[in-house]
């Protein structure tokens, strides 16, 4: 007769387990049942950190490069302002395109914090300045008309900034006569000369005065002007000089920040074939805050600059011109008011304070975040403010995406931008996972799950910490309540993601509890062992793995096959389909396998040994204990 050393040693440790738990059951009490191996546990997957360094951004393409540590194919998202572009990383560099979330809600040389987050890593976040093509506006047109008489009272025209504070940018001005810089004082003595100059403000003609403003603009934090500085830019403003005309009509005319009040000699409302007129002027702004009873402003140039403090009032100009022939005054005209003046905002950062579920409708309730006005300052965007869809169907969400918003005010001129709207996942009570109540079949003051569903994660700390659901029964008493909620999926911060779902909470319940105590010999316990098999899918790979309670790894071999329809998966005829085992004894069915569209039955088999030494022949043998079968119908889609 055959025999097994390793078996005959496991006996006499059996004998001495059983001698102990006599010994301990001796006072009449139920003797204690033994912890789970430390497997049994689920062990929350620690994140990991990676690293952005030589970070780079080009303001003319938008785009941003960097280095990292990350592997290849990892996706890695840059967020700032309440937007998101995601980049793969290839050969240990990255490369985003970040012309929506950079251009139109940020201000011009400034420095941002850019948030990097990936999958599975800890969040890192580095800096970078931005530093775009200015955006601008003139004061005046491009080719202005002006009169004789007009130079004693020349106002430079300004330029209005639109994506830099004033403050960061370099203006400079220089008027050219002839193909000759001169100064301002030159300037308004040319103007004021008569000899040369055209009756004719219609067209251009060879024979009248034209002088020129030339300007630039650059941020001022770029050192070199010209060469080699794609942020640089020039132009000018061409002045026609004419003869004295009589002016019949003025009206302020809004461009650029500023109102200008333009003359006539006819109102251009009435009559098509009015043409700008004028000469020797004296502007007096006026105010009101009704538009009805009006206050002299202290400006009296041709131009006036809007403040802050004109937002919600009304402006009118009145003049009066003098003819140079005579030295005397025309009748002072008034204009028309303006339309209410309108604040404007400049950029915003806004965020919805919502999560929608995934198939739910977007509503721009909950929206808030704050303004940059046009004239510098921050605005709160606080009730008052409204909201309104602008393009786009946002119905049924199906992952977190930006929609696009106008913002609308009744004292402030409407505003297009973005808000990213997130989503998060669902959890039906369909899917809320449920205790087994078969207690006779779990370890005496143990839980187990009578189903798992890989898609969702755990938490029996009071959802301090999350993990994989617990495979295997787990210590647990009466009133114990358990925490799940759905993975979260995607990069956060893009169009893609999903957010985790809201919690939902298991409570123990007597009924859940173990009753099998634990017996006075490991193969007393052994008995008890039961199969079961879970299916989860990721990213289209079927993963089926084999659930063993009351393992008893320390004493006992497992060896796991599988069928497929009565058929190994070792044999030829699945070689090359996707199908395989792998080092955990789970059977893995990969999404590009051959078997798409039917129907299988999967068998698990489960052969729990011991192996020895032969005595005759020395050579090592098993000796089976016990064998273990569980099945299911699987369709491959």
């Amino acid at each position: 007769m055959k025999k097994v050393l390793k078996y005959n040693y496991l006996i006499i440790l059996m004998l001495l387990f059983a001698m102990t738990s006599c010994s301990n059951s001796s006072g009449g009490g139920v003797p204690a049942a033994s912890e789970p191996p430390k497997e049994d546990t689920p062990v929350e997957e620690k994140k990991k950190d990676f690293t952005i360094s030589n970070l780079q951004f080009d303001s003319l393409t938008f785009t941003m490069q960097a280095n990292t540590s990350a592997p290849n194919g990892t996706t890695v998202a840059a967020s700032a302002n309440n937007n998101a572009e995601t980049a793969t990383v290839y050969d240990g560099k990255l490369t985003w395109n970040m012309q929506r979330s950079f251009h139109d809600a940020v201000m011009g040389g400034k420095d941002y914090t850019i948030t990097f987050s990936a999958e599975g890593y800890n969040d890192t976040t580095g800096k970078i300045s931005y530093l775009p093509k200015l955006r601008y506006e003139l004061s005046c047109d491009e080719v202005e008309l002006i009169f004789t008489g007009a130079g004693r009272d020349y106002q430079m025209p300004e330029i209005n900034i639109k994506n830099y504070e004033n403050s960061d940018v370099t203006v400079n001005w220089w008027f050219v006569i002839d193909n000759e810089k001169c100064n301002v004082d030159t300037f308004k003595t040319y103007v004021d000369e008569e000899e040369s100059t055209s009756n004719d403000t219609s067209s251009s003609s060879g024979s009248e005065k034209t002088a020129y403003l030339y300007y630039e603009v650059y941020p001022k934090s770029i050192a070199n002007t010209k060469e080699g500085n794609p942020l640089y830019d020039s132009g000018r403003v061409t002045y026609r000089c004419k003869k004295e005309s009589m002016v019949l009509f003025v009206r302020p005319e809004y461009k650029g920040g500023f109102y200008e009040a333009k003359t006539y000699d006819k109102d251009p409302a009435e009559d098509s074939n009015a043409e700008e007129a004028g000469g020797l002027i004296f502007y007096t702004w006026q105010k009101s805050a009704t538009g009805n009873d009006w206050e002299d402003t202290e400006e009296h140039g041709r131009f006036y600059k809007l403040q802050e403090s004109d937002v919600g009032k009304y402006l009118r100009v009145q003049m009066i011109q003098f003819l140079e022939k005579n030295e005397t005054g025309c009748e002072m005209l008034t204009s028309d008011p303006t339309d209410k003046i309108l604040n404007g905002i400049k950029s915003a950062s806004i965020y919805q304070d919502n999560i929608f579920n995934v198939g739910d409708n977007f509503t721009p309730s909950g929206i808030s975040g704050t303004a940059t006005t046009i004239f510098g300052s921050t605005v709160t965007l606080n009730s008052d403010f409204k909201y309104e869809v602008i393009k786009g169907d946002y119905s049924s969400m199906l992952s977190s995406r930006y929609v696009d918003i106008r913002i609308t005010h009744e004292d402030y001129q409407p505003y297009e931008t973005k808000v990213y709207a997130l989503v998060k996942h669902k959890l039906s009570n369909e899917e809320i996972p449920l205790l087994s109540t078969e207690t006779d079949k779990i370890s005496d003051g143990h839980v187990d799950f009578a189903s798992i569903n890989y898609d969702l994660e755990f938490s029996k700390d009071n959802q301090q910490t999350w993990t994989e659901m617990p495979a295997q029964e787990f210590t647990a008493n009466a009133g114990d309540i358990f925490y799940v909620r759905k993975k979260a999926t995607g990069t956060p911060n893009t169009v893609s993601y999903i957010r985790e779902s809201n919690p939902e909470s298991i409570t123990v319940q007597d009924n859940n509890i173990g009753k099998i105590v634990a017996g006075g010999s490991i193969l007393d316990n052994l008995k008890y062992t039961s199969l079961k098999l879970s299916k989860s899918t990721k990213n289209g790979v079927i993963t089926i793995t084999p659930i063993l309670s009351h393992r008893q790894d320390d004493f006992f071999e497992y060896g796991i096959d599988y069928e497929i329809d009565q058929t190994l998966i070792s044999d030829s005829m699945w070689e090359g389909k996707g199908i395989y085992k792998n080092s955990n004894n789970c059977l893995v069915i990969e999404k590009d396998n051959q078997l798409k569209g039917d129907t299988y039955q999967i068998n698990c088999v489960v052969e729990v040994y011991v192996e020895g030494e032969n005595e005759t022949t020395g050579e090592i043998e098993k000796s089976v204990t016990l064998y273990l079968s569980a099945q299911l119908s699987l369709r491959i889609e």
